[in-house]
């Protein structure tokens, strides 16, 4: 379909009146004497890539970042990870709704912006759909007297632990309530399904989704619908401290001193 002076038009005009070229004999847009402007073909539709075969996951990447245990960051990157790993394959999103939105590390390719709440980007803040990640209060509890899990002598590593109780909440952005609910139930389905497989490969105690709220309008993110996804865990947060010297818990010096007079 030709476009608006795209060079394939033709002055057609309604009022018989107006001086327009004849579209027989002299037209100057036919024959061996036309002229034509410029033309700019539109490219193939880009589309997004896909892996053919069965639903899978990858946990790999996810097991190197705690491999002496989790802390806070590697909690973050955990849940960014699994969002992105599973939103990333169409065949292993549950819901005909949400298959089209599909994530790519490409932030012009991607169709579903995955980000954690501290990302500064005031050009996508109003970008749907959107997952955003929030990580919430940890608490921590101590195991043991002196929180000591390992103890060596001289100038060896001592080991330390504690238990920490925690929760990330992910907020699902939507344009209408119907597709947010929808979206909100895929992050809450697909946590769900894989909290037992978490629990089992990777150092974490615990690992559950707590609640999902109802849909409300965000006044924050411009009035825009969301939905709350809570997810609490418990992981043992570790660490050890090594000595460098000996310390020093007391000091003899032998000391012998005498006090000499003179006479004026």
């Amino acid at each position: 379909m030709p476009k608006l002076n795209d060079g394939n038009e033709q002055d057609l005009r309604v009022r018989p009146a107006l001086d327009a070229p004849s579209l027989e004999g002299d037209n100057p847009f036919t024959g061996d004497n036309c002229t034509h402007g410029s033309q700019q073909d539109i490219g193939p539709e880009v589309k997004m890539p896909s892996v053919d075969g069965p639903a899978g996951y990858d946990w790999s990447d996810s097991s190197k970042v705690c491999p002496r245990g989790f802390d806070n960051r590697s909690l973050n990157q955990l849940m960014m990870s699994l969002l992105k790993n599973h939103f990333s394959r169409p065949e292993c999103i549950f819901y005909d709704s949400v298959k089209p939105f599909i994530y790519s590390a490409d932030p012009l390719l991607s169709r579903i912006r995955i980000v954690m709440n501290t990302t500064f980007d005031p050009a996508k803040v109003g970008q749907v759909p959107s997952l955003v990640v929030f990580r919430g209060a940890q608490q921590m509890v101590r195991i043991g007297i002196g929180d000591y899990t390992q103890v060596t002598e001289d100038f060896g590593e001592t080991g330390y632990s504690r238990m920490v109780s925690g929760q990330h909440s992910v907020l699902a952005l939507g344009g209408a309530d119907g597709f947010t609910e929808e979206l909100a139930f895929e992050v809450f389905d697909f946590l769900n399904a894989v909290s037992p497989i978490l629990r089992q490969d990777l150092p974490l105690h615990d690992f559950q989704v707590d609640s999902i709220s109802e849909v409300g309008a965000l006044s924050e993110v411009g009035s825009l619908l969301g939905v709350r996804i809570t997810v609490k865990y418990v992981y043992e947060y570790s660490w050890s401290v090594r000595q460098q010297a000996p310390t020093i818990s007391r000091s003899r010096v032998a000391l012998d001193s005498s006090l000499d007079s003179s006479e004026v």
